[in-house]
Parts: C-alpha cells; sequence; structure tokens
C-alpha cells in the first residue's frame, strides 16, 4: 500500500481512496497471517479486549455507534440501538462486511463477486440462516433426564441467526422468523402470512411486509415513530411490530407486559454503589448486578401457556412466544418444571447453533436453558399467537394495539 492518498481505518486496517472510494487489498503475505502463534488473539482498539480473529469483526461493529438520531429515537423507545452505522440497510452492512473478508484475503475476489452478485437473488428467496432440528435434541434429551414433572415444547421451530447483513440490529426480525417457521407447518396459516409463499422470507424482506402492514392502517402512531418507512435500513423492531404484522396478516396476536419489582432501598444503594466502582475499573469484563428482582410471574405466565392452563392453549396449536427486553429480544420455545423450579428454552438469534447438531452428547443445551434468576431485567414484553384467524371486522378492530399489563 504505496499509495500517498490511502487512508487506513485504525479499526479494521482496510485502506480506502478518498478519491477512488475503492477499497484497497491487504498486501501482508497470507501465511505470515496465518502463524497461528500471531492469530491467536487480536487486541480490540476501543476496548482492549483480547479476541479470536473470527469474532474481531462483529465485536468490532458492536463499537461502532451513536451518531444516528434515528436510532437514537429508537433507543429511547426500546432501550437499545443500532452497533453499526457505517451502513444504511442488510444490503450495504453485507457487502461491507464481504469487502472486508476480502481485503484480509479471506475470501477471493472470485468469490467477493459472486456473493455480490448472488445477493439480490438470495434476498428474494427463503431465509438461509437457519437451523432446523434443535427442537428435536431437546426433546430427545428428556429420555435420559431426571427429575422433570412437567414439560412441553413448541415443535417445529427453526431457529434463525444474525448475519453479516443484520449483525447489531437484526433481532426482532430472526425472532419473527422462528416465530413463523412453526406458523408455516400449520396450513390455515400457512397460506395466510407472508403471501402465501410457503416459507420463511429474509430480513429485507420482512421490512417490506411490515411497511405494508402501516400502509393497511396498523400501528399508525408506532409506524410514525419510525418514520412511516422500514424497508431498506437497519431500524430495529420490538414486540409492538412483531403482533402488528401477524395481524396483518389476520392472526390473532396479543402483546403482555410484565414488570420487574425492584429491590429493598438497601439493595438498590448497594447495587449501585457496586456497578458505579466496577464501572471505573480496568477489568475487560464487567458483570453488572440488578437492581430488580427476578420476574417470577413471568415465569409462571409461561408455564401456564406451556401446560395448556391458559384459555388460548391447545393440544395441537402451541407457537413459540416472542420475548422483548431492554437491549434484546428472544423467542420461547419451550418450558419445564423440575420440581417447584420452572426453566425455559430459550433461542436467541444472536447465537449460531449449529454446533449443537454435530455434538451427539446435546451438552450444548444448557445455553438454551434459562432459570427464573436470568430474568431480572425492568420490563418483559411477550408476543402470544391465539388460535383461530380474525374475521375482516376483527382485523380492522386490532389495528390500533393495546398491551395487557400482567403484575
Amino acid at each position: 500500500m504505496n499509495d500517498p492518498n490511502l487512508l487506513v481505518c485504525g479499526v479494521c486496517s482496510v485502506g480506502r481512496n478518498p478519491k477512488s472510494q475503492s477499497i484497497e487489498r491487504e498486501t501482508q503475505p497470507k501465511k505470515f497471517r496465518s502463524d497461528p502463534q500471531l492469530e491467536a488473539t487480536i487486541g480490540c482498539p476501543h476496548c482492549g479486549v483480547s479476541l479470536n480473529p473470527s469474532a474481531f469483526d462483529e465485536h468490532v461493529a458492536l463499537h461502532l455507534m451513536e451518531d444516528d438520531p434515528e436510532l437514537q429515537r429508537l433507543r429511547q423507545r426500546y432501550g437499545f440501538e443500532s452497533k453499526d452505522k457505517d451502513s444504511s440497510s442488510y444490503q450495504e452492512q453485507y457487502q461491507r462486511k464481504l469487502e472486508y473478508q476480502w481485503s484480509k484475503n479471506l475470501i477471493s475476489d472470485d468469490e467477493l463477486q459472486s456473493r455480490k452478485r448472488n445477493l439480490t437473488q438470495q434476498l428474494d428467496g427463503p431465509d438461509t440462516s437457519s437451523t432446523s432440528g434443535i427442537i428435536s435434541i431437546i426433546s430427545r434429551s428428556y429420555d435420559r433426564s431426571r427429575g422433570v414433572t412437567a414439560k412441553a415444547l413448541s415443535s417445529p421451530v427453526e431457529h434463525f441467526h444474525s448475519d453479516m447483513g443484520d449483525q447489531g440490529w437484526g433481532c426482532g426480525y430472526r425472532n419473527i422468523q422462528m416465530l413463523t417457521s412453526y406458523l408455516l407447518t400449520i396450513s390455515p396459516y400457512k397460506k395466510a402470512i407472508f403471501g402465501g409463499n410457503g416459507y420463511v422470507p429474509t430480513v429485507p424482506k420482512i421490512q417490506e411486509f411490515l411497511e405494508n402492514s402501516w400502509a393497511l392502517g396498523f400501528d399508525v402512531q408506532g409506524a410514525h415513530q419510525l418514520g412511516n418507512s422500514i424497508a431498506n435500513s437497519k431500524k430495529m423492531i420490538g414486540a409492538t411490530e412483531c403482533a402488528i404484522l401477524m395481524r396483518s396478516f389476520g392472526l390473532r396476536a396479543e402483546v403482555y407486559d410484565f414488570y420487574s419489582s425492584k429491590k429493598s432501598p438497601e439493595e438498590v444503594a448497594r447495587i449501585q454503589f457496586k456497578n458505579e466502582e466496577m464501572s471505573k475499573s480496568s477489568q475487560k469484563w464487567k458483570k453488572f448486578e440488578s437492581i430488580y428482582k427476578p420476574n417470577k410471574k413471568l415465569l409462571e405466565w409461561v408455564e401456564n401457556y406451556y401446560l395448556r392452563k391458559t384459555p388460548f392453549s391447545q393440544k395441537h396449536f402451541l407457537p413459540p412466544l416472542y420475548l422483548q427486553h431492554e437491549g434484546h429480544s428472544r423467542t420461547i420455545v419451550g418450558a419445564e418444571k423440575r420440581g417447584d423450579r420452572i426453566n425455559l428454552w430459550v433461542f436467541d438469534p444472536g447465537h449460531d447453533l449449529t454446533k449443537i447438531l454435530q455434538d451427539p452428547t446435546g451438552k450444548g443445551l444448557f445455553k438454551l436453558k434459562k432459570n427464573l434468576d436470568q430474568f431480572t431485567k425492568d420490563r418483559y414484553q411477550i408476543v402470544v399467537i391465539q388460535p383461530g384467524l380474525m374475521s375482516p371486522d376483527e382485523m380492522e378492530a386490532s389495528k390500533v394495539i393495546t398491551t395487557t399489563r400482567i403484575g
């Protein structure tokens, strides 16, 4: 890289000539960069954490934030924001990360051009970032499990994880994909959702369907807060958007709110002091304690749902639950009871679960099981799909969204 006009990014070392706007490929010999001693870890230029090379790109992307006013408005609404400010859509972010891989000699020239050419076609078809079979592995794990007094799973549900195009902002869309992967296995819903295409579409296509629901008059206030436009953007969505999208398909989607109680004033003061001191420390990995008590009502409600104690639980219809909380959203796919203890099975779109399929022992399943002590956010929202399709009059009445508070 001898071009005097070349600017080199201090984060990713990609060189860019401001006159040509083209990315310069790294010229460092590949054999040097493949040396395992040199590639063991890479220090993050933002926080100093040592990272494996495979995790470096995504980790650094999480630091790139703060400047977009629109995303900051969304942060106020949902409590989190996009971490990657350098591109404005799924497609642009995906292509930028492809170029990064190419600049580091991780992919060839031909592969770069081929994947760019194929991107548009891929986005028009079924999403390919799914993992099937996890629910079956969980179910089989009970054959050798002891102490379980009750259990139930949503089946089948595919796990969808974020890829290079939506890392840092796409969890809401991925959870919609998980929810609809179940609904697509039931004929009436298969015909109703996503225009009857019969498959789970990509994130950009879900954005188009959501925008269409706004055009039909669903959740006018929410649409206004998101600028009445979401296609070709990195705008984040939450439980409300999931519910109104399902309603626009004619499904009976309801949103439930669960508020957590604060700990005693003395405990809150102690925790706040402890967290403040920890924030000042040089410790690289900080785990802050919550000032909220574990949300027992949330787990009891989910237990009742899966063990068919709610009026809309039916034997042959048990969709997964969209779970929203501050900073993230996930999908609940099952529950179990061991004595008085309730555990939930949770799919996280931030994790790729393909390794679980490759492990015949099923030991990786413990990462998917969550207990009461792990639900200490201040507020949770759940989207539940009730049985049956709405009449035209019901759909019209459902355009204004309300939530039901539990506790």
